[in-house]
């Protein structure tokens, strides 16, 4: 008796999403590279209405190296105004202008190492003095 291998082939299905047609959970696919569940994307499709802020919104979460899976974080900054609003990439006013400080800090993850360093040095002032 010969046995015979069976050459199954898996078909792989690329997420080709049409930017037209997509939804807020198929942008969160293709960015994040996990799947909402049924009560995310209810959330997402009643909360997310500007898909291109959305995705903004989505690449600068991984560009901090935040949790991927935390949506309602991605939320709260999403209904703040998207990147834009990032409290992490916001310069104080008393280190000068924005325009000038931004120059130095060009990714996400950079400004928000300088917004800890800035609190550590505020903290260790307030130790010192009281």
């Amino acid at each position: 008796m010969k046995l015979v291998k069976s050459k199954r082939v898996k078909k792989i299905k690329e997420h080709k999403s049409d930017p037209a047609t997509s939804t807020a959970a198929e942008v969160y696919r293709s960015v994040v590279h996990f799947s909402a569940n049924q009560a995310q994307k209810s959330l997402l499709e009643g909360s997310v209405t500007n898909l291109d802020l959305w995705r903004a919104t989505i690449v600068h979460w991984a560009e901090h190296g935040w949790n991927p899976r935390n949506l309602t974080g991605m939320l709260e900054l999403y209904q703040r105004g998207g990147p834009q609003a990032c409290r992490y990439c916001q310069i104080p006013r008393e280190e000068g202008s924005a325009h000038q400080h931004k120059a130095t800090l060009t990714t996400p993850l950079e400004q928000t190492l300088s917004a800890i360093d800035q609190l550590r040095k505020k903290q260790s002032d307030r130790d010192a003095h009281g």
